[in-house]
């Protein structure tokens, strides 16, 4: 697999982490800890998880975590006047924080990759 791939399966996973993190409040050891052994290049039911680059999808949930509150600025700061971050569905602040997170922290990364992926 193509490490394009990888990273974008990376990313897809790292938005569906987050968003479990919110809802469940699952602790991160735990939430990674599933991610690896049972999601990242899993096959479960009919759905095929592509391999994803485990490093990459590490620094991506972890790093949102840790810079929550500083992304969740960054984004309601460029909301439409009258929404609040709180008026956006959990699986559209999840893809926003990691997105945020991705263009802030990863300089390694292309902006029109992040936002093309």
């Amino acid at each position: 697999m193509s490490r394009s791939k990888a990273r974008a399966a990376a990313r897809l996973a790292a938005v569906q982490a987050t968003y479990q993190r919110e809802m469940e409040a699952t602790p991160m050891t735990v939430l990674l800890h599933e991610f690896h052994q049972h999601r990242l290049g899993a096959t479960i039911g009919d759905d095929e998880y592509n391999d994803a680059e485990v490093a990459f999808f590490d620094d991506l949930v972890t790093g949102t975590e840790a810079r929550v509150g500083e992304l969740d600025a960054a984004i309601a700061a460029r909301l439409a006047s009258g929404w609040s971050l709180d008026r956006l569905d959990r699986p559209m602040r999840a893809l926003l924080r990691v997105a945020a997170y991705e263009l802030l922290a990863r300089a390694d990364v292309p902006v029109k990759t992040v936002i093309n992926e």
